[in-house]
């Protein structure tokens, strides 16, 4: 078992390595285990990625190839396969709608970053100098960088940015939990999840958190995260990585009480942002420390640090909302987006 993919209806997608290789889905609502796809062009998958279609890409690494499957029907079209890539591991989609692939490759050949253009199944080259063996990948929201997990960095494996333009890479994390990192996922707050194999602390493996900012290491979970003594690891060597982003839609109000609500990047100031409680939602119940808009996170005052945020009616329901006001020099938006 490898990759592990979440539909938008909470269902899992599994890559089974095992020749040939299949992809397993197990149904969010029943738990119901069942062979999605086998056979074919998924030779060894490795790691599944969803593409804003809902189409599964998949990795393999018996004939070197990105695979798309249909959600729905199950059948394989041959996206690309060959060239730059000898053992594609980890992926990402970027917000183009290209392809990040990791590689690590075969020794002693290093490992690379390659975009492919699903449209054309096109390769191209974008680092070939991190290292022997990135694994996992995937982007920055703030910045569009890509995020590189390589478990052999020195150190015993480390977290690199890459600039997907330039090459330009440096090292965010390395060493410390770390030991053999093989894929990541960005969490709620913009940070980075990391699946180390291994760690210095837990042999059995790890989650590992990775500050987005200054690359610190924490242990999320690991094998005696949820369980008593004498149970057995409910990790062993994990691989692959998902979160479940099931979202709740609900209201907000920018600027509230103020029509129109035009912002003005040029300031230095904050742009309060209102979430609305619901019958449903109750907006109190939100930690402020987990806002942004647009890349903008909650205002931070004073030597204590407090988020510059309040409980308010703003819209006269009789329902308590959460304003949050925002830093507007934060705000990745484009003049008139």
């Amino acid at each position: 078992i490898r990759g592990v993919a979440v539909d938008a209806n909470g269902d899992i997608f599994v890559a089974d390595v095992s020749t040939p290789g299949k992809i397993v889905k197990v149904d969010a609502a029943t738990g119901v285990v069942t062979t999605f796809a086998s056979g074919g062009h998924l030779q060894r998958p490795v790691h599944i990625v969803i593409d804003k279609n809902g189409d599964l890409l998949v990795a393999t690494i018996g004939n070197d190839a990105i695979v798309r499957v249909d959600p729905v029907t199950a059948a394989q079209t041959l996206v690309t396969s060959g060239g730059n890539l000898v053992t594609p591991t980890g992926m990402v989609i970027d917000s183009n709608g290209d392809l990040f692939v990791a590689d690590p490759a075969l020794f002693p050949q290093p490992g690379k970053i390659v975009r492919v253009d699903l449209s054309t199944g096109t390769q191209t080259l974008i680092t070939a100098s991190l290292g022997e063996t990135p694994r996992g990948l995937v982007i920055d929201p703030s910045d569009g960088f890509l995020i590189v997990v390589d478990g052999d960095a020195p150190g015993i494996g480390g977290v690199f940015r890459v600039k997907p333009i330039s090459d330009a890479a440096s090292t965010l994390s390395s060493g410390g939990i770390f030991n053999n990192p093989t894929a990541s996922v960005t969490d709620a707050n913009g940070d980075f999840l990391v699946c180390a194999a291994d760690s210095p602390q837990d042999k059995e493996g790890a989650v590992v958190t990775v500050d987005r900012t200054t690359g610190a290491q924490a242990t999320l979970s690991n094998r005696d995260s949820a369980t008593t003594e004498g149970t057995p690891s409910l990790f062993h060597d994990p691989f692959g990585l998902a979160v479940a982003t099931g979202a709740l839609a609900v209201p907000i109000d920018i600027k509230p009480g103020s029509d129109p609500n035009s912002i003005n990047l040029a300031s230095s100031g904050v742009v309060p942002v209102a979430i609305l409680s619901t019958a449903t939602f109750d907006a109190s119940e939100v930690d402020p420390a987990t806002v942004s808009l647009a890349g903008a996170r909650v205002k931070l005052v004073g030597k204590s640090q407090k988020l510059l945020a309040s409980l308010e009616d703003v819209n006269g329901d009789g329902l308590l909302d959460l304003v949050c006001k925002v830093e507007t020099v934060d705000f990745i938006i484009e003049v008139g987006g």
